[in-house]
């Protein structure tokens, strides 16, 4: 009630400009923000989301399918492969721990570097193929909250994730 009080009391410039010198953010991530803030419903909604996560964040609640895990290859006739799920983690990130990070890419994921993927714990591409693939960003340092001054260089690096589907794809022989 506070939020919603102080924000339709006060006009969106100054608001914008009260965002911006509280979090340092750009101008146009100050002004998202500050719409945020006026939305009807939306502190409510993300006070609870954030609540919600603090329950989940520490168990893995997706299954098997969700992961890939539960056939090598797709059991359908449809001629694209099963898709591959890409993560991107900042190297330092307040919001995941190193720790939290590394055991799940070590438990449910493939290791990119350099371009290249590998396997983590011994296991073989054409056994394992179907695992995501996890980047850790070593050089460019962008942090959790890229959207809000790196979201350019991460849309970037995500293309080229679609590009290298687009071109598997236009390999691959149909029936």
């Amino acid at each position: 009630m506070f939020v919603s009080l102080l924000t339709t009391l006060v006009p969106l410039a100054l608001l914008t400009r009260l965002v911006t010198f509280i979090t340092s953010f750009p101008t146009d991530a100050a002004h998202t923000t500050a719409l945020f803030l006026r939305s009807p419903h939306g502190v409510h909604q993300a006070l609870h989301m954030a609540r919600d996560e603090m329950f989940q964040i520490d168990t893995d609640i997706w299954d098997e399918d969700v992961w890939g895990a539960a056939a090598d290859e797709p059991q359908s006739k449809h001629p694209h492969p099963r898709p591959t799920l890409r993560f991107l983690f900042a190297k330092k990130d307040h919001w995941v721990a190193d720790q939290t990070r590394d055991e799940l890419i070590r438990t449910r994921g493939r290791y990119s570097a350099g371009g290249s993927v590998q396997e983590v714990g011994g296991l073989g591409e054409g056994e394992h193929g179907w695992k995501p693939v996890m980047e850790v960003d070593e050089r460019e340092g962008w942090p959790h909250g890229f959207c809000i001054r790196h979201g350019v260089p991460v849309a970037e690096r995500v293309a080229g994730y679609v590009w290298g589907i687009v071109e598997r794809d236009a390999g691959r022989k149909y029936e």
